[in-house]
């Protein structure tokens, strides 16, 4: 069973394991967030309870961490969203389930009609999953695309 736990709500331990999440290379090469130290870390979490705008979740299939949902720029018709696997897992399909949990999250709770992406175009792996998804290219820059998925259908 999928369940979501906000970043607000963490305990000691889970905070320190999204931050080992959030600092792995292969998340970092993506993110574009660069270097944080752990005070930082902590600082975003603790920023996260006065925002109306962002919501963070860490995500479990029962007990185990899979990986991190987040919506920011949240309005009343529309958001965009980022999601990673959890670097220390080698499972395969993590992607699509992170992606459909994400979708319904956006669809059914936060009652959203669209929902917007921007993918680095070298990251083939996510660009991928969207376009699996049914995201279509908005626009794009010189080193990312703008994507998008209408939610009200």
């Amino acid at each position: 069973m999928i369940y979501f736990k906000n970043f607000i709500d963490l305990n000691d331990d889970e905070i320190s394991q999204i931050y080992q999440a959030r600092t792995h290379q292969n998340i970092v090469k993506f993110s574009g967030s660069g270097e944080f130290s752990f005070e930082d870390h902590l600082n975003f979490i603790k920023s996260l309870a006065s925002k109306n705008d962002k919501k963070y979740f860490m995500i479990y299939d029962e007990s185990k961490f899979i990986g991190v949902i987040n919506f920011t720029n949240i309005t009343k018709q529309n958001a965009e969203f980022g999601i990673y696997k959890n670097p220390a897992l080698t499972d395969k399909g993590i992607g699509s389930i992170l992606m459909q949990e994400m979708l319904n999250y956006a669809k059914f709770t936060l009652n959203l009609s669209q929902i917007k992406a921007i993918c680095l175009k070298t990251n083939q792996i996510a660009f991928n999953l969207y376009k699996k998804f049914g995201f279509e290219i908005i626009s794009q820059e010189a080193n990312f695309y703008k994507m998008q998925k209408d939610l009200s259908c």
